[in-house]
C-alpha cells in the first residue's frame, strides 16, 4: 500500500500516523504530497498532473512500482474530478468522477483522451447475475502474473484498489470520529462477527433497482454461516447487530432507527449523490454510516443515472464473508467505478483468516558468514508463496516450502527492518506476516531484536 498524506493538513498527517501504526505500513510506502489545491472537485487536468502523476513518479522512484497494489488517501483531499473540459468529457452534462475511482483507472485517466466512463472499465469485477453469485478473488500482488491475463479483454495492465480513510470537508467526518472508526476496523479483522446483513426494501427506485439481487445473495451469506435478510423499510429498525448493510433512499438519519453497526461493517446507499460531500447537498452521504461505526462507505459524486453497475452489487457481502478485505470487496463488486468514491479502511477483513507469521534470526552461517531468518507459518494455512522485505521493498519471492533465508552482507548501517510476508493457497491470497528489526552497526557484527 501506498499511504498517500497532504503534509499541508495536520488532520490528514495525524490520520496517516495512526493508519500507519495500526497496519504497519513502512515508511518508504508513506508518500507526503504538500497538496495546496482544492478539496472539493478539482479539474481533470489538475488531478493528473499535479496529484496522480507526482504520487506515480515517487512510488516508481522509490523502486516501488512492481509491489504496490493499493494506493491510499489521507484526509486533506479532494473528492471529485471534473473532466468536463476534457475531449472525452464534453457533452456530457455528468462529467465528474471520483478520487478513488479515477485512481484505481489510472492508467485511462495517464492516456488522457481514452473514455474510462463507457462499458466495462473493470477487470477485477466478479460478473454478478440475478441469481447467481460469483466466485470472490483476493487481489492478486505483482507477483502473481496470471492476473494480467484475466486483464488482456479490458486493455489495462495494472490497477491500483483506491480508497480515502476520511474526509473532513463540507459533510466529512470529524477527525475524532475517522480515528474511531480505523481504529475499530482494525480490531474488527478475523473477528468474524455474529450480527446480521440487512438487504432493506422500499418503493423507492434507489432500493427496487437491486432488489431481484437479494434472494441469491441471502441465500449464499446463510450457506456460509452469516445471517443475512431482507427487511422492509429505509433502515433496520432497532437492530443491534449490524454487520453490513445495503440501502436504496435519498435521505435518512441513522440516530433514528436506533440500530447499532457493528465493526467491520459495509454499509452503502445506492443514491445520486452518497459522495458529493459539499455542504448543499439535500441528500444523505456515506459519511452518515461512518460516523456510527462502519468501517467502509461509498457513494457516487455525481448524478449516475440509477446505472447498477457504477454501484456495488450486493455480492459485495458475500465477497467479503467469504475473507477478502474492504476494497477487495468493492471492487469486485462494481463493473464501472469511475463516479464512486469509497472512504474506509481498505484492509479490514472481519471474516479474513491470514497465516500466523514466526521469524527469529539465527546465527550466521560459517560457509557465508551472513545470518540467516527463520521461519514458518502456522500449520492450518498452507502457502502459496513468502516474500522477503528489507525497510519496506521486496527483496523477491521464496518457495511455500522455505523456512529460512539468508540476509544480504551489505545492509547498511542502522536500524532495518525485515518482514516475512506469507501468502494463503486460497482464493482470498489473505496475507500474513512477521517484522523482524535489525541494528546493523558500522562493524561486521549485528544484533537484532523481533517484534
Amino acid at each position: 500500500m501506498a499511504l498517500i498524506v497532504n503534509s499541508n493538513d495536520p488532520i490528514s498527517v495525524e490520520v496517516a500516523d495512526l493508519y500507519q501504526r495500526l497496519r504497519k505500513i513502512p515508511d518508504v510506502n508513506v508518500v507526503r504530497i504538500p497538496w495546496k489545491g482544492g478539496v472539493y472537485t478539482i479539474k481533470f487536468q489538475e488531478f493528473r498532473e499535479n496529484l496522480l502523476s507526482p504520487i506515480l513518479s515517487e512510488i516508481g522512484e522509490r523502486g516501488l512500482k512492481n509491489q504496490i497494489s493499493y494506493i491510499t488517501y489521507s484526509t486533506g483531499f479532494p473528492f471529485a474530478v471534473d473532466y468536463a473540459d476534457e475531449p472525452i468529457g464534453r457533452g456530457n452534462p455528468f462529467a465528474k468522477g471520483s478520487l478513488t475511482g479515477l485512481t484505481y483507472l489510472h492508467e485511462l485517466v495517464l492516456a488522457k483522451d481514452t473514455p474510462f466512463d463507457r462499458g466495462l472499465t473493470n477487470g477485477y469485477y466478479q460478473h454478478a447475475r440475478e441469481k447467481e453469485i460469483p466466485p470472490s478473488q483476493g487481489f492478486p500482488t505483482a507477483s502473481e502474473q496470471a492476473f494480467t491475463k484475466q486483464l488482456s479483454s479490458t486493455g489495462f495492465s495494472k490497477y491500483f484498489l483506491a480508497c480515502m480513510l476520511g474526509y473532513t470537508g463540507g459533510l466529512g467526518n470529524t477527525k475524532e470520529e475517522i480515528l474511531k472508526y480505523l481504529q475499530a476496523a482494525s480490531l474488527a479483522d478475523g473477528s468474524r462477527p455474529t450480527g446480521s446483513i440487512y438487504m432493506m426494501r422500499n418503493t423507492d427506485i434507489r432500493s427496487s433497482t437491486r432488489h431481484d439481487t437479494f434472494r441469491a445473495v441471502v441465500e449464499e451469506l446463510n450457506r456460509l454461516g452469516v445471517t443475512a435478510v431482507e427487511d422492509s423499510g429505509i433502515l433496520p429498525q432497532g437492530r443491534n447487530d449490524v454487520a453490513g448493510l445495503v440501502v436504496g433512499a435519498k435521505n435518512f438519519r441513522w440516530a433514528e432507527c436506533k440500530s447499532k453497526i457493528l465493526p467491520g461493517a459495509i454499509c452503502e446507499h445506492f443514491t445520486s449523490f452518497g459522495g458529493l460531500m459539499a455542504t448543499g447537498n439535500d441528500q444523505t452521504p456515506l459519511t452518515e454510516f461512518l460516523r456510527y461505526g462502519a468501517a467502509g462507505a461509498s457513494g457516487t459524486v455525481e448524478e449516475p443515472t440509477a446505472i447498477p453497475a457504477k454501484f456495488p452489487h450486493p455480492a459485495i457481502h458475500v465477497h467479503y464473508v467469504r475473507g477478502c478485505n474492504l476494497a477487495e470487496s468493492f471492487y469486485q463488486s462494481v463493473a464501472a467505478p469511475y463516479q464512486l468514491l469509497i472512504v474506509g479502511d481498505p484492509l479490514c477483513a472481519p471474516w479474513g483468516r491470514s497465516p500466523e507469521v514466526t521469524a527469529q534470526l539465527a546465527p550466521a552461517e560459517p560457509a557465508t558468514g551472513r545470518p540467516e531468518v527463520h521461519f514458518q507459518a502456522d500449520a492450518g494455512h498452507p502457502v502459496q508463496y513468502f516474500e522477503l522485505f528489507v525497510d519496506g521493498r521486496s527483496q523477491g519471492v521464496l518457495k511455500p516450502d522455505a523456512t529460512r533465508v539468508q540476509i544480504a552482507d551489505k545492509l547498511a548501517p542502522g536500524r532495518r527492518e525485515l518482514r516475512i510476508v506469507a501468502t494463503s493457497r486460497n482464493a482470498q491470497h489473505s496475507r500474513g506476516r512477521a517484522i523482524i528489526s535489525i541494528e546493523v552497526p558500522d562493524s561486521s557484527s549485528s544484533n537484532a531484536t523481533t517484534r
